[in-house]
């Protein structure tokens, strides 16, 4: 009788049971494994083991590859292939032109584009987002009546409702703390006794952001006072500092016009043979997507699973196969990343007995 051995992952073809057609075939595994088992419980005589009894045998397909395509995937996550259109998050580092033009690979969808000057490091943002050109009545009207009332340790921010603005910036002390939809905020762990200057910023999607609001400055009141303290609101020469502030940053501002086909112009102000970074959401074609979703499982497929097998007598390679009539992948599946290894790809499959309670067939060729 002949004897062999075995040194290779197998090669799958893979059929949906559903359909009864090919899913994919893969051949680039680095190793398969297959385990059986069953569990087994005693009947003891005088304490020892007498009688065994086994449960039904199950079984279970490992397969770890380094190398996967959208149709493995898409077998583990129980999840179908989306071709043709699709939007991804883009972020690219670009230098200014003489122009002072930055030429964006694709075009934004609206209201996505973020451009940050970066530092001579080429990582660090240097300035805030770049604001977009706007000019007259197509401007967001700068915020007015700011007021603050403030507590020991709150203060409730207040301010009139700007024509044409989404979203509002809230800053304490020039730092950003909150981007809300509505004119008031309510600002929290403050420390008593303390002074504190807010600004207001509007902003939308069309139209950019505006100026930044006059500055009002509060004092909290002693810890533990339940009463707040009188509504401030901004002085003159700080409402006079802040529209001085904004003729300057209309005429002087490092601001962008987005033009057609993802063309950047950058205002005066941009130096030429800077570095620049632009993030932003564009639609793509040519594209594959794949959905892990929270309530979609992976299905029942049938497998076919391939290798040579080496006889010791003669040397020779002949084939060997492994059919699993009823497999489906598990639920829970590890994808690692590394920058140090390969990306590899674990996956789990249950192997079910069919109809004739059988989980596995093995066939070798002489």
């Amino acid at each position: 009788m002949a004897t062999y051995a075995m040194k290779d992952a197998a090669n799958f073809t893979v059929i949906d049971k559903a359909t009864g057609r090919i899913f994919f075939y893969a051949d680039y595994a680095n190793a398969t494994n297959a385990e059986y088992k069953a569990d087994r419980v005693y009947a003891k005589k005088k304490n020892n083991n007498a009688v065994a009894f086994d449960s039904g045998r199950q079984g279970t397909l490992t397969i770890e590859s380094e190398i996967f395509d959208n149709k493995l995937l898409a077998m583990v996550m129980g999840s179908d292939i989306e071709e043709g259109e699709g939007d991804i998050f883009k972020k690219e580092r670009l230098q200014s032109s003489v122009s002072k033009q930055l030429k964006l690979s694709f075009v934004p969808k609206e209201g996505t584009l973020s451009v940050f000057q970066l530092d001579s490091d080429g990582i660090s943002h240097r300035v805030e987002v770049l604001e977009k050109v706007a000019s007259g009545d197509q401007a967001l009207a700068m915020p007015q009546e700011v007021a603050v009332t403030a507590k020991d340790k709150t203060a409730t921010i207040t301010w009139n409702k700007v024509d044409g603005a989404a979203t509002y910036i809230l800053y304490r002390d020039g730092a950003k703390i909150a981007d809300v939809a509505t004119n008031s905020y309510n600002d929290t762990d403050l420390v008593p006794e303390t002074k504190y200057k807010y600004t207001v910023r509007a902003t939308s999607p069309e139209k950019g952001q505006s100026a930044l609001s006059a500055e009002v400055e509060v004092t909290t009141t002693a810890l533990g006072t339940e009463e707040a303290g009188a509504t401030v609101k901004a002085t003159e020469p700080a409402k006079q500092a802040a529209q001085k502030a904004a003729t300057a940053t209309t005429e002087a501002a490092l601001t962008y016009e987005l033009k057609e086909g993802g063309l950047v112009q950058l205002s005066d102000a941009a130096p030429i043979n800077a570095d620049f970074v632009a993030y932003y959401e564009t639609k793509v074609q040519g594209a594959s997507k794949l959905t892990v979703s929270a309530d979609k499982f992976p299905k029942s497929f049938e497998i076919y699973a391939d290798a040579q097998i080496r006889q010791v007598e003669t040397g020779e390679d002949h084939f060997a196969q492994v059919h699993y009539m009823n497999a489906r992948p598990q639920s829970d599946f590890t994808f690692n990343q590394s920058s140090k290894e390969p990306t590899s790809l674990s996956i789990k499959v249950d192997l079910f007995p069919d109809e004739n309670k059988s989980i596995a067939e093995y066939t070798f060729i002489d």
